[in-house]
């Protein structure tokens, strides 16, 4: 954990990051594999994959049945306001399997251009490069698909996926 705190020292101080999802078991991401290839099981099309069909899911990069989560890795995080005691709005919900959730929606990574889309306004999009520049800047990669999701790009363990059982 000590590599998000580093991120965290690199944001403004009224700034923290949130709802940060990191160690994940390789079982975990088992069962998460074994419902994304039930493409029968739709209850949760509305919310996190309404403009998908759900056999698109892992040729689009949403899922995968390696996760760097499961290497200890990899982050999913998003940022926090202290003065107002909420999270940032950051153009769309965390976990949606979409071209919303795409770091490029609405302007361009690398230059931090926004460009007037439908969808996400100039201070969404500002909000996730702040994101995005402070997690670079401390040896994270991002993934094209998700504005929340970096990568160690010096993984300690980068052929390893933990698991173990776990029990009541």
């Amino acid at each position: 954990m000590f590599w998000i705190l580093v991120a965290v020292a690199a944001l403004a101080v009224a700034i923290a990051i949130d709802r940060c999802q990191g160690s994940r078991l390789q079982a975990a991401v088992d069962h998460f594999v074994r419902w994304a290839e039930d493409v029968t099981d739709t209850l949760m099309k509305p919310y996190f994959y309404p403009e998908l069909d759900k056999h698109v899911l892992f040729p689009q990069g949403y899922i995968a049945e390696k996760s760097g989560h499961t290497r200890g890795s990899t982050v999913d995080l998003t940022l926090f306001d202290m003065a107002t005691e909420k999270e940032l709005d950051m153009g769309g919900t965390f976990d949606f399997f979409g071209q919303q959730s795409h770091p490029d929606f609405g302007g361009n990574p690398a230059t931090q251009q926004y460009v007037p889309t439908e969808g996400i306004t100039a201070e969404q999009f500002a909000n996730r490069m702040t994101l995005r520049q402070a997690m670079m800047r401390h040896g994270f990669k991002p993934l094209d698909e998700e504005w929340w999701h970096f990568t160690l790009r010096n993984e300690p363990f980068p052929d390893t996926y933990f698991t173990f059982p776990v029990k009541n």
